[in-house]
């Protein structure tokens, strides 16, 4: 086993039991982060997430303190203007050089927001972080990313070239997404040449997603992009159920009617949540195939075969009939997002001397 599969396994096992404690967690994060410069020379796609984890080493964690209104009404002239405090308020010993949070579940962003804060009387709980604490917590995010590499480290890994992946024009892909009150479907189709047409279509609810535990809101509409970015996933899934790859990298253009999903797809990262959920999820199954969209523009009247798939209900005699049934490829959230593959055995009536793994694609497809 290699020092960085040792490392990666060893953190997680840190997580186990109150990591912002463990003296082995903090040692093992540092450790973690300086292999992961080495380790991802390798992944280029994969590369600015490692920021995430810098950004939990100089994030501690926020502390309770109560004022009461004699110390509260002298807050302001403690704190600078980026507030963090230049000396304690009366009362309480808040260490200089931390920074104000939120007050009473408000959350402070520049000193104007104090007045924001109702002063009735009694003491007035303020949550501060204190940078020389050495008690630091691992984001959703970074978790996330971490968790990658150890499912990366259990199994067994093919060559991969490192090269940079030609563009070849020699295929048309093309997604779109809609959203309306609850309700999300996203649709896509890929083109081969002198091949026929490979297409998804899949519908989902936003507590689909909640279920995963993503902060999704109500109006699915309000995270069109993410979910534009979902239907980048899916079509770079239908691309890779027609063509495994193994050892070569290929880049191949996508089209997008959405000018944030555009950007992300091409950058494959973003800090702003829920986006960086979905853009960390295209971004590990892009290098895992070794396949990359290169994604531009479409205009939405042009767009018409994916927004009509984004919109498909299962009526077929509605279906074009360019998209056959039988090249339809099945994105449900458990392929999608866990990576779950799709087995089966042809013909159907086989016997083998072992049970094939039965995936939920097949329950659903039952």
């Amino acid at each position: 086993m290699s020092a960085f599969q040792c490392c990666i396994l060893t953190f997680a096992e840190s997580q186990v039991e109150e990591p912002e404690r463990s003296k082995s967690f903090r040692f093992y994060r540092s450790a973690l982060i300086g292999l992961l410069h080495w380790v991802l020379q390798m992944s280029p796609e994969l590369l600015p997430w490692l920021c995430c984890l810098c950004h939990d080493m100089s994030r501690p964690l926020g502390t309770n303190f109560s004022l009461h209104a004699g110390a509260w009404q002298q807050l302001a002239d403690t704190l600078t203007d980026d507030l963090h405090f230049r000396k304690s308020p009366p009362g309480p010993t808040i260490p200089p050089g931390s920074k104000l949070l939120s007050a009473r579940h408000v959350v402070i962003k520049c000193k104007a927001d104090l007045r924001l804060v109702r002063a009735t009387g009694k003491r007035i709980w303020i949550r501060v972080a204190d940078a020389s604490s050495s008690k630091h917590r691992i984001s959703t995010v970074s978790r996330q990313f971490i968790m990658f590499w150890v499912h990366f480290c259990m199994r067994p890994q093919m060559p991969r070239c490192l090269s940079l992946p030609p563009l070849d024009f020699q295929y048309s892909l093309a997604a779109d997404a809609c959203a309306k009150g609850n309700d999300i479907g996203i649709g896509g189709w890929v083109e081969l040449p002198n091949q026929p047409i490979v297409w998804f279509s899949e519908w989902f609810t936003v507590q689909d997603f909640r279920s995963l535990g993503l902060p999704m809101k109500d109006d699915a509409n309000l995270d069109i992009t993410a979910y534009e970015t979902l239907a980048q996933l899916a079509l770079l899934i239908a691309f890779i159920s027609i063509t495994p790859t193994g050892r070569l990298r290929v880049c191949i253009p996508s089209w997008s009617d959405n000018s944030g999903t555009e950007s992300l797809t091409n950058k494959l990262f973003t800090v702003h949540t829920p986006l960086c959920f979905f853009a960390q999820k295209l971004a590990t199954r892009s290098w895992q195939s070794g396949i990359s969209l290169d994604c531009t523009h479409i205009a939405g009247c042009h767009n018409d075969s994916a927004d009509f798939l984004s919109r498909w209900k299962g009526d077929l005699q509605a279906l074009p009939s360019r998209f056959h049934l039988d090249h339809r490829v099945r994105c449900p959230l458990t392929v999608l997002w866990e990576g779950e593959r799709d087995v089966r055995v042809f013909p159907p009536d086989a016997k083998l001397l072992w049970q094939p793994p039965v995936s939920s694609f097949n329950e659903q497809s039952a």
